[in-house]
């Protein structure tokens, strides 16, 4: 934190730390170190004692150095299975610390496919788009919670699979929420750029592109009406208010200076009249409002035929399976099956 401030950080530094940190997490270097401290932590290795070098469990440095390489070829084999290893990924199978591995081992560290060939470049590069790394992590984790099923008569039932996808869905994304490369400006499903590989300019500016940029709606035609035909009358009242003082003979523009008394009285009867209009206006303004919103109404309900039941029209009797509904449509009692869903709830938990 002591390159970015000498003292005390406020809300901002913070969030300009949030931002970098967020920016730059998405990198294969920080990407293969979270993966390797999850299944560290699955196997039973502790985080904080997983860069220390101890033990876990009270046994030796040795074990937990097995289980460390352990955990690194298992994510070394999942990016084989996906197609996204390179030959300039085998430093990641060393020891050392990977926060500053983009500075001591060049770009190449913190790229996809950046030394390669161009065919095998091309090829890693698409393969490790966020969409389809994130699809492949959905379908092993579909795979775990298949195995944790309980056995039903060795089968399964097809409600478990339809529990299974978005349970796997919400534990691959927060997962990614969790290690700082899920984007807000992504919707269900991540797109075609990582966090790291967006313009520096686009990321830090007061409109990023990871928020959503609403469109501005135009002004309602009828709200512009209005204001134009206010804007015109007053228009009109300043012409005519300018052409009595010029033209009105009894105006005390053409008379001596001994008739200010007089011309003092006819600019407050100017000055009057100008309110008067004003008032006016304001008046006409919210009647041509109301009646305005009441045709929008009208032009709503047009169609619609509210009848209220008739007491002396007796409720059927409601029959097995049938239920009496009131039509609004035809003003009379209608016998209608009740709606049921014939679909389960996909989002149910596993017992």
């Amino acid at each position: 934190m002591t390159k970015f401030a000498l003292g005390q950080l406020g809300p901002g530094d913070w969030k300009k730390w949030r931002n970098f940190r967020n920016k730059h997490r998405s990198r294969p270097a920080y990407q293969f170190n979270d993966l390797v401290e999850l299944e560290a932590n699955r196997l039973g290795v502790n985080k904080s004692k997983l860069k220390s070098g101890h033990g876990f469990n009270g046994s030796s440095a040795g074990e937990a150095d097995s289980f460390l390489l352990q955990a690194r070829l298992y994510v070394k084999k999942g990016w084989q299975e996906m197609g996204i290893w390179g030959p300039h990924f085998e430093s990641f199978m060393q020891d050392g610390d990977t926060e500053d591995a983009e500075h001591d081992r060049g770009p190449c560290y913190s790229s996809w496919a950046l030394p390669l060939e161009n065919e095998l470049r091309m090829d890693i590069f698409n393969k490790s788009r966020p969409i389809h790394v994130f699809r492949h992590e959905v379908t092993v984790a579909e795979k775990m919670l298949l195995n944790e099923l309980p056995v039903r008569l060795g089968t399964v039932v097809a409600k478990d699979l339809l529990t299974i996808k978005p349970i796997a869905y919400r534990l691959v994304r927060s997962q990614w929420e969790d290690r700082g490369i899920w984007i807000d400006c992504w919707g269900q499903l991540p797109g075609n750029l990582w966090a790291h590989e967006i313009a520096t300019e686009y990321w830090y500016s007061d409109r990023p592109l990871q928020t959503m940029q609403c469109r501005i709606m135009p002004r309602e035609k009828t709200t512009k009406n209005i204001m134009e035909s206010y804007r015109r009358r007053m228009r009109k009242i300043r012409r005519r208010v300018h052409w009595a003082r010029t033209t009105d003979p009894n105006n005390s523009i053409d008379q001596s200076d001994d008739m200010g008394s007089s011309s003092s009285l006819e600019s407050e009867e100017c000055n009057a009249n100008l309110n008067i209009w004003t008032w006016k206006l304001h008046a006409d303004l919210l009647q041509r409002q109301e009646s305005m919103a009441f045709k929008s109404l009208r032009e709503i309900t047009k169609y619609l035929e509210i009848q209220a039941p008739d007491p002396l029209n007796k409720v059927p009797k409601a029959e097995k399976g049938v239920q009496p509904i009131w039509s609004l449509r035809s003003g009379r009692w209608q016998r209608k099956l009740p709606v049921v869903p014939t679909f389960p709830c996909a989002w149910a938990t596993i017992v």
